[in-house]
Order: structure tokens, then sequence, then C-alpha cells
């Protein structure tokens, strides 16, 4: 088990299929318990709100933890390279999709509005690195808080990746600041001066922050809008929660 300052990290076995072990033919995450409460509950877009002490505990275990895996080498057998889907493949799904469920118009304009903001702000001449180990599932439900608001695991490292440490940085600030319902600039803050502190990338990357999290947003919002042909989902509501925490984002991340 590996333990990050003193912080237990659940790590799967490495067996014959990569990070997790097969018994019978079944996969199994050996993974031990971890107690604390999620930031997040089943319904994707309800949040709690998450505290600004909370913020830099998280904040010190994202770089923390990336320290150590940038110690490792981008080429460790069985570790999949993260897959970033073209910007015009999404908006093409996007269109698609929202034609086949028959989006109201105030919706739609909601889904264009969210497209045009997203393409306006991604470069396509940054290519995104597919050099660095990232835990590639940074998010609330993997992350564990015990009740005096300190981080006190992280969970999922079976998601492990080769990929793109900006766009996992991104992902991150996105999912714990972005789309908390008392979202807070502070908060932004703190995330983006231990960016600096952390010197794992360059100081130029500040700049690609929002175009980068943009690019999750569409391909997040394109693969709900696909579930939703398949099941009933409230897609009005998972429209209304992307378009919140982008503009915040946009508000505050506009580099």
């Amino acid at each position: 088990m590996l333990s990050l300052k003193g912080l237990p990290i659940a790590r799967p076995l490495k067996g014959q299929e990569g990070y997790v072990y097969t018994t019978k033919d079944t996969p199994v995450t050996v993974c031990p318990f971890l107690e604390g409460v999620q930031a997040v509950s089943e319904d994707h877009t309800i949040k709690d709100h998450i505290r600004g002490p909370s913020h830099r505990f998280v904040s010190g275990l994202f770089w923390d933890l990336h320290k150590q895996l940038s110690t490792f080498t981008p080429t460790v057998d069985n570790v999949p390279v993260a897959r970033y889907r073209a910007v015009q493949a999404c908006l093409e799904d996007i269109n698609r999709f929202t034609y086949e469920l028959e989006i109201a118009p105030d919706g739609k304009h909601i889904v264009d509005g969210f497209c045009i903001k997203c393409q306006e702000s991604i470069d396509e001449n940054q290519p995104m690195s597919e050099q660095t180990l990232v835990h590639s599932d940074f998010e609330r439900q993997n992350v564990l808080f015990a009740p005096n608001g300190r981080v006190n695991g992280l969970l999922d490292f079976d998601a492990l990746k080769r990929g793109s440490l900006l766009y996992e940085f991104s992902h991150t600030l996105f999912n714990f600041v972005c789309c908390d319902p008392i979202a807070d600039k502070r908060d932004v803050d703190i995330y983006l001066e231990d960016f600096v502190k952390a010197g794992l990338l360059p100081i130029e990357d500040l700049g690609r922050i929002y175009s980068s999290m943009s690019r999750f947003c569409m391909d997040d919002l394109s693969g709900f809008l696909e579930i939703a042909r398949k099941r009933p989902l409230d897609i009005y509501k998972i429209i209304s929660h992307y378009e919140r925490a982008l503009i915040f984002a946009y508000n505050n991340l506009k580099l």
C-alpha cells in the first residue's frame, strides 16, 4: 500500500490485465477500507459545498501525488494511454444528439452557446502531452474527507494512465471548484497558486487551463447526451449544471 505523507492510497494489484487483479475471470480491485465522506451524491449534478481549508488539502494532495507519479517512467507496462477526442468530433456528436433527443429550443440555445464558448477557447495547435502518469479520475467521488475537512483517502488507482497533467489539473479544478454550489474565486486562487509552486508545468500553461477545462466539458456533455438516448435522464438539469459551472470558469479563468 502506498502512503503519501501519511495519507493512505488504495493501490490495485498489478495482474495479467494491468492494475486489476483477475480471480476466476472476475476483475477485482484490492482496496483497503478508508474512512471518510465524499463531497458528491449519486446524482452527477448535486455536490456538497467544500470549504476553503479543504481545498488546500485537495490541491496539496493533487500535486504531491503527481510529483510522486512523475518519478516513474511514462512507459510503465500495462498503463494505458489517455485518448482525447477532437473538438470537432465532440461538437458533431453534441449537435447530433440534441437533434435526436428533440431538445427544446431553450435547451438547444444553452447547448449551442456552451459549445461556442468552448470552441472559442480551444487552440487545436496545442497538443496534449501523453508522456505523464496521471490519476485520470481525480474527482470528488474518489477523494474522502474526514469530519474536520482534511483529506484522508484517495481511491480508484485502477484508472492510472499516461496523459496530460494540464488536462488532469483542469478537470480537477472544474470538479472541485467550478461545480461547487457556492463557487468562490478565492478557492480558484488556492489551486492556481499551488500550480505555480508545484513547478511541474510551465507557467505559460496557466493560460491554457480554461481551454483544457472546456475540452473536458464538451466530452463529458457528449457522453451524457449519448446516455440519454438509451435511458431516461434529466438532460436539462445536466445542461444547466455545465452551463453554470462553465460560466463561472469563463469569468474567473480567462487568463
